[in-house]
């Protein structure tokens, strides 16, 4: 149920710093979680410098959330203050730092996605009678600039046509037209998942409306390229006309907006829906544009292998998990924890069951787990964990050993910042944000050198569940409230930082 106002949660405690606080010293994790004392005042000096109570903070700023936090001494292992620690929060994208660890371990870090060129078939003064595959090997980074550097490589060992089949397999990874259902289909970081995932699976639409009528372009960009596409369309419908086609916004890349949708940016990303599809076109486009003449692509599903002609491999994966935290991107997430669970089983999985068995790995390290996940990504509100087993994550996985620099430097703001940089080294965060969804995990570094961890979790699900599906693509009132919990968490990080240095 949503506390109407923090001052309900912190009735009992009245003002943070000038009487008491709930927090919790010298406490291991297998000490009880409901143990609290008063603080020793801070001295005169600090008044000043103090940050507001969550009582000023949030009566002046009206937020309606549920709260929970812990805040953890990592050399101590010690946790000194927490706020409903058993209470489960949807973790947003918070999920990636598990999805990290979890196909860090099953993976590798220095595993690599291969996407291959292969042949079936004899090749003969740069003619192949026979099947030429592309095979995707469910790279979530693969660009159009991949796809060129494969044709040059073909065209350097001679290739100049193919007498026989294009085959496009995505086949490497079961196909998932969208990540999460309850998000609208046309955002494009709620992307389709394949074998074959070309320049994140979305595309660039462009639009411009001269003398009334609007002209449409559609581009597939990457660093280096920008290709028209014609594997996707857009049309124009009636306010509140109803389609009952199948084909209805974006069942095959068929998109369906009002003119009030276009009217309100001259821009936006779509995601791909048929990945694969989108894959073979500009392949074969590049291709052919070179000089190497192919045949019309068909999509097939596990293709016989052949000999490998050319092929263009990812970073590695530490690398990638670096680039899904830093951009918190989805397809990344998905992709990687996909592909951890198909080594670890075996068998290629359905996000959701995916998600289950990463949910089984995470009990094998820490117990007993009364959360959820949902996907890989966060993106789905049923991913759900406690502040307290986020912090047994944390530490039974050694994640601040190793890992901590993956997280990104805590963005200041300039107006609050005097706290932070005048008592600490180091300010590390993870944020997972959702429509009245608001959590942050990090890491303090004090003057002092004390080493901090923490997570806060917010969400006002009731609120979060009165939007319709369509409502969700940045609905002001869950703007407005994001904001708020942004700032209010840095209200918290200062507080944490001046008082623990």
């Amino acid at each position: 149920m949503i506390v109407k106002s923090f001052v309900n949660i912190l009735s009992a405690m009245s003002l943070l710093w000038v009487t008491t606080t709930v927090f919790f010293t010298q406490t291991s994790f297998a000490d009880s979680l409901q143990k609290s004392i008063f603080p020793v005042p801070r001295p005169i000096f600090f008044e000043s410098l103090k940050p507001r109570s969550f009582d000023s903070i949030l009566t002046y700023k009206k937020i309606e959330a549920d709260i929970g936090f812990i805040l953890y001494d990592i050399d101590s292992s010690k946790i000194l203050e927490a706020i409903n620690p058993s209470t489960q929060y949807p973790l947003a994208s918070l999920t990636k730092l598990v999805t990290a660890k979890y196909a860090n371990e099953i993976l590798g870090p220095e595993h690599v996605f291969t996407t291959t060129i292969e042949a079936i078939g004899e090749e003969n003064n740069g003619v192949l009678k026979g099947d030429f595959i592309l095979r995707g090997g469910s790279d979530p980074t693969l660009s159009s600039d991949d796809f060129f550097r494969l044709v040059d490589n073909l065209w350097d060992i001679g290739l100049r046509k193919v007498e026989g089949r294009f085959i496009v397999d995505p086949s490497d990874t079961i196909y998932h037209r969208e990540i999460e259902p309850g998000q609208p289909e046309y955002l494009s970081h709620n992307s389709s998942i394949s074998g074959l995932n070309l320049n994140f699976n979305r595309l660039l639409f462009e639009w411009e409306k001269v003398d009334g009528i609007y002209s449409f372009n559609y581009q597939a960009k990457s660093e280096n390229s920008n290709l028209d596409v014609s594997t996707t369309d857009v049309s124009l419908i009636e306010k509140k006309k109803i389609y009952q086609d199948n084909d209805y916004n974006g069942n095959n890349d068929n998109w369906f907006f009002e003119q009030s949708f276009l009217d309100k940016a001259k821009k936006r990303w779509l995601p791909v829906r048929n990945p694969a599809n989108y894959a073979a076109e500009l392949f074969w486009r590049i291709a052919n544009d070179k000089g190497i003449e192919l045949p019309k692509p068909e999509i097939s599903y596990n293709s016989n292998q052949g000999k490998v002609l050319a092929e263009v491999r990812s970073k590695r994966l530490v690398e990638n998990i670096e680039l899904m935290l830093r951009y918190s991107n989805n397809l990344l997430s998905e992709a990687i924890g996909l592909s951890a669970t198909k080594k670890l089983t075996g068998n290629k999985r359905k996000i959701k069951d995916s998600a289950k068995i990463m949910k089984s790995w995470l009990e094998t390290k820490i117990g007993k787990y009364e959360g959820n996940f949902s996907d890989h990504s966060g993106l789905g509100v049923a991913s759900k964990m406690s502040a307290y087993e986020f912090i047994q994550f944390f530490e039974n996985l050694g994640w601040h050993k190793k890992s901590l620099n993956l997280m990104q430097n805590y963005k200041i703001k300039k107006t609050q910042s005097s706290i932070l940089k005048n008592y600490t080294k180091v300010v590390k965060a993870k944020t997972g944000t959702l429509n009245y969804v608001g959590n942050t995990a990090g890491y303090i570094e004090t003057k002092s050198g004390r080493k901090l961890f923490f997570v806060i979790f917010n969400s006002n699900l009731d609120q979060r569940n009165l939007l319709v599906r369509s409502e969700r693509d940045n609905p002001p009132g869950a703007n407005i409230w994001n904001k708020k919990i942004r700032s209010l968490h840095l209200d918290i990080i200062n507080k944490w930082a001046l008082k623990y240095n």
